[in-house]
């Protein structure tokens, strides 16, 4: 488990994934529950002297308060699994100061398409991969939370890229975008798409830039 503690002893930040219909639990004693950011909706429950016995849906930006407790269970009910931050504390803390979020978050590019001078492509596919694990150019893992744009530079001087459908590897057979000849874009989607060019094999770099956490 990956914890962060911020600037009091009265709670702790956890960020963590878990995974599709399983449970984990938070192990910090406090009367607030805060979710700073989650991949999809997670149900909570809080154990102890005011805790429920029930699980309570929440989302980014929802949580509980004014209610001591010893822990705090989280479930996932999604067929998929969901990357959270989540701060457990008392009130006199997150009533009162800012969670520095922009110090355990990272704007990350994880490479897709880097050697089109070596690698034949007739097609080039972008997964969203949001709160799944992932690698840098540089070899380090992280967990994405979020994808924050697709990074397409079309090096080829004479023939045009288009995003297609995911799947769709017929050029020019419904598509959402076109960049020009020797040009880049950065396109703050998400979703998984197919990218084709016209002239047969892909000459382009791509990439995606995730927010994320170290894995």
């Amino acid at each position: 488990m990956k914890t962060l503690s911020p600037t009091s002893p009265k709670g702790q930040l956890f960020q963590q994934t878990v995974g599709a219909g399983q449970t984990i639990p938070l192990n910090q004693r406090g009367t607030n529950c805060y979710v700073l950011s989650a991949t999809g909706a997670l149900q909570l429950r809080a154990r102890g002297p005011g805790g429920i016995n029930q699980y309570i849906t929440y989302t980014t930006g929802t949580g509980f308060e004014n209610s001591e407790f010893d822990i705090v269970e989280v479930n996932n009910q999604n067929a998929f699994g969901v990357t959270f931050s989540i701060w457990v504390g008392d009130a006199s803390f997150i009533d009162k100061r800012n969670i520095p979020i922009g110090q355990s978050f990272s704007n990350v590019v994880r490479p897709i398409f880097t050697d089109p001078g070596h690698v034949v492509a007739a097609s080039v596919t972008i997964d969203d991969i949001s709160g799944n694990l992932f690698f840098d150019i540089n070899g380090q893992s992280w967990q994405a939370i979020t994808r924050i744009q697709i990074l397409i530079s079309n090096l080829d001087a004479g023939n045009l890229i288009l995003l297609q459908k995911l799947g769709n590897a017929v050029f020019n057979s419904g598509a959402i975008f076109a960049v020009q000849p020797a040009t880049e874009i950065g396109l703050p989607v998400q979703g998984n798409y197919t990218l084709v060019q016209n002239g047969g094999t892909v000459n382009a770099l791509v990439s995606d830039v995730y927010l994320a956490i170290p894995a």
